[in-house]
């Protein structure tokens, strides 16, 4: 690995702090400010520097998907990359990630020991105030480990028709329209809970995963 000069130890160091602080990597933006740059584009041609000296590696054509390298020249362990999914396309779970529309570079401790099943966890970006009141806005990023089941009072990822949802899961007893049974139950009482039916069911949503961290911080 050849030698750094100053200004990309400098980038670096910020770049190596904001990930560990945040989980993911910055904006080009929020990089060069951090490391006192007046443009983005030379927070940019320093990242180009680095990975061309073997310091980093980033995804062809995807933003924020970055990895750091240790001087053995081997990924750090603890930092992996998740396919982020603007909504949860139709036919099997295990090809989402073809569906993707960023890479988001992620902290194992932000998912804790699910880290050693990468392949089973994406992001999805939220959208609408549905989960206002438990904290999940719209705009958040929800990181998913895919299930197709979870157990009750789980905030789970579902799929209804052509659109994915985040909702609690829970059991309602029959009440008024409701029959009972498993339901997905929004945090915001302008919406009204949705039945959970099985994969070869209509009318219903489908669970397709558990919600195991929500990011509010999501640079672009």
């Amino acid at each position: 690995m050849e030698k750094l000069n100053k200004k990309e130890k400098r980038i670096l160091d910020v770049l190596s702090g904001l990930i560990s602080k945040n989980g993911y990597a910055p904006s080009l933006r929020e990089l060069a400010a951090k490391a006192g740059f007046k443009s983005p584009n030379t927070a940019d041609y320093y990242l180009k520097k680095l990975e061309d000296k073997g310091v980093i590696r980033s995804g062809k054509n995807l933003s924020r998907a970055i990895d750091l390298v240790n001087k053995e020249e081997v990924p750090l362990s603890s930092i992996f990359q998740v396919p982020v999914l603007g909504s949860v396309p139709a036919g099997p779970v295990a090809t989402m990630a073809e569906e993707r529309e960023d890479m988001l570079t992620l902290d194992a401790s932000l998912v804790g020991s699910l880290s050693a099943d990468r392949g089973k966890i994406f992001a999805l970006k939220v959208k609408g105030d549905s989960m206002l009141d438990a904290g999940i806005w719209d705009g958040d990023l929800v990181i998913v480990r895919i299930q197709s089941t979870a157990s009750e009072g789980d905030i789970v990822v579902a799929r209804f028709g052509d659109e994915a949802t985040v909702k609690y899961l829970r059991r309602l007893r029959p009440s008024g329209d409701f029959s009972g049974g498993l339901y997905l139950v929004p945090a915001n009482e302008k919406y009204r809970p949705i039945p959970v039916v099985g994969p070869m069911e209509e009318d219903g949503a489908v669970i397709v995963g558990k919600v195991v961290s929500v990011i509010r911080k999501y640079l672009r």
